[in-house]
């Protein structure tokens, strides 16, 4: 964990980075409840139709106005895409008819009935006319239902993002960045960077806190859930374009990351955020002090007079030191794993921010993990908007 050069950032920047994370923070919290909804509402609708009891225990859960909004948008596209059916066989029995209309084809088959004895004395034009005459009345009966289904699809899509968007507002609203004091620059400390030598423990903490308290009280905290799946780090990785130098497929990489975060209870979304910052999008620069076999994702050991980093034997015990280190700095409780305990600087930093002049000597380490995590969270924000049909 060596020095990077010191960023200075203004309160405005400060500022709008946190707004702007905790209001994606809290859409990805919204939209994710409804994705929730969304499925509690096709089980319900799936149970119906089979005759299962109701409610299906997976609605028990969900947010009741939600479920509204999920079921009137799953019925109205059910209906829309009825619709869309009904229109399309309608506008091919036409063109048919049309066809054969012109060259007095045999329709038999293809069009309604007509009965046999009708037909005996009726010329075929004017047979096949009387058929496109109820055919074209078909088929302007399904357009104008079309019509209203995409419509009412429609506003089902906007009261459903309506609904979320004042999910999230309420949600956001409880950790509204206030203004922001400047930076104070590195802190003045007398912790080492790193776990310290085993028997030795280090419970010292930054004498001039790099952030206000405003910002701290802003920024995410290491401790807690994640926001982003294993799934969704490897998509977003690989949409980037980046290779992985690895001993280990991404995605084991990002589901250890996952699994073990949930064990300890540390954020690993942005666990990784902070991997991808510590070595260079996992390409490990030559220039560092750990290499793609070391599996050491988060410069443990690293220093400014160092040579060298930990050596971790494999990727999963990699990843379970370094979210070990940010659990015993997150708080004064130590956690089982790999490193020799005691670990870090206990109970030092309970936000990411707060990790400025401990994990890394420079100012604005912390930021620049915010920083890249809002990007992370906002390309997946957009899949999953998608998703919900939003």
């Amino acid at each position: 964990m060596p020095s990077t050069t010191t960023t200075t950032i203004s309160p405005a920047q400060l500022a709008a980075l946190l707004n702007s994370l905790n209001s994606d923070l809290a859409k990805a919290s919204a939209i994710n409840s409804y994705l929730q909804a969304q499925a509690a509402a096709a089980a319900v609708a799936a149970a119906a139709q089979t005759g299962q009891p109701a409610p299906v225990p997976a609605a028990a859960s969900a947010d009741p106005a939600l479920l509204r909004a999920a079921a009137d948008q799953l019925n109205a596209s059910n209906a829309k895409q009825a619709a869309q059916r009904r229109y399309d066989k309608a506008r091919q029995q036409l063109g048919r008819l049309g066809v054969a209309l012109y060259v007095h084809a045999d329709t038999a088959g293809d069009t309604p009935s007509v009965a046999a004895s009708a037909a005996s004395g009726v010329d075929r034009s004017v047979l096949l006319s009387m058929l496109l005459g109820e055919v074209k009345s078909d088929f302007s009966a399904s357009k104008r239902t079309l019509t209203g289904a995409i419509e009412a699809l429609a506003i089902a899509k906007i009261e459903a993002d309506q609904l979320v968007n004042a999910r999230a507002e309420a949600i956001a609203q409880t950790r509204r960045a206030a203004p922001l004091s400047a930076p104070g620059g590195a802190p003045t400390t007398s912790a080492p960077v790193g776990p310290p030598p085993p028997g030795q423990p280090s419970t010292t903490r930054p004498t001039t806190p790099p952030y206000s308290a405003a910002a701290e009280a802003a920024s995410p905290t290491i401790l807690g859930s994640s926001a982003l799946s294993g799934g969704e780090l490897s998509a977003w990785y690989t949409s980037a374009g980046h290779q992985p130098r690895l001993t280990v497929p991404l995605d084991t990489l990002t589901g250890d990351y996952q699994a073990t975060g949930a064990a300890m209870n540390v954020r690993d979304d942005i666990a990784f955020a902070q991997a991808m910052v510590e070595t260079g999008y996992l390409d490990f620069p030559p220039f560092g002090q750990v290499t793609p076999t070391d599996n050491n994702y988060a410069g443990i050991g690293a220093c400014d007079t160092c040579a060298h980093g930990f050596t971790f034997p494999d990727a999963q015990t990699g990843v379970a030191a370094h979210l070990q280190l940010l659990h015993d700095d997150a708080t004064m409780q130590p956690v089982p794993g790999p490193l020799p305990a005691p670990v870090g600087v206990a109970g030092c930093c309970s936000t990411w921010l707060a990790l400025d002049g401990i994990w890394a000597t420079a100012g604005g380490y912390g930021y620049h993990i915010l920083l890249l995590y809002r990007q992370m969270l906002e390309w997946v924000l957009q899949r999953r908007t998608s998703s919900a049909g939003l």
